[in-house]
């Protein structure tokens, strides 16, 4: 019976830990999503020219 309850300890413990890295990951994504946004924004409001090379 022991052993039953160590091993759903340790499922808990590896579904918090994912649960973890997922919310993690949204994070990334949901910043990654307003830089993006704000990076098209600022093109847009300053119809940026294609860069021109250096000489």
């Amino acid at each position: 019976m022991g052993f039953t309850v160590t091993i759903k300890k340790c499922e808990k413990e590896i579904f918090e830990f994912f649960l973890g890295k997922l919310q993690e990951i949204k994070i990334v994504e949901e910043e990654i999503f307003k830089r993006s946004n704000s990076l098209k924004k600022l093109k847009e409001s300053n119809q940026l020219q294609p860069e021109e090379k250096e000489l």
